[in-house]
């Protein structure tokens, strides 16, 4: 999936708002998300015509439109904008010291690099 991304990157793509459009062929690829009817048109030209055959044997194997494939790799490649927090982190392996002194485990710790 990395390498398709990599070489959707490296062909020109439009990004227009707009109406609803779906006109694929080997060399244009026009899509809207079917999802909502008002969102941004990517269009991307000159696509070669071995990566528009990979993308649509992996659409068709998914059983997704090109445009949903498109769609799905952009999300996956793109994830998340926010960046992780460390608050996601509290009460991560609790059940590690269950039962534990943790000023005892410190001072044997210490104890050990002596």
């Amino acid at each position: 999936m990395c390498s398709l991304l990599g070489r959707l990157e490296h062909v020109l793509i439009d990004v227009k708002c707009g109406s609803h459009a779906c006109d694929a062929n080997a060399s244009n690829i026009s899509i809207q998300d079917p999802r909502t009817p008002y969102q941004p048109t990517f269009t991307i030209k000159n696509l070669d015509d071995a990566l528009y055959q990979t993308l649509k044997t992996r659409a068709a194997h998914e059983h997704r439109s090109i445009a949903q494939q498109i769609t799905h790799i952009l999300e996956t490649a793109l994830g998340s904008a926010e960046s992780p927090s460390i608050l996601d982190l509290e009460g991560l392996g609790r059940e590690l010291w269950t039962d534990k002194d943790a000023a005892e485990h410190v001072a044997a710790e210490r104890d050990a690099w002596d």
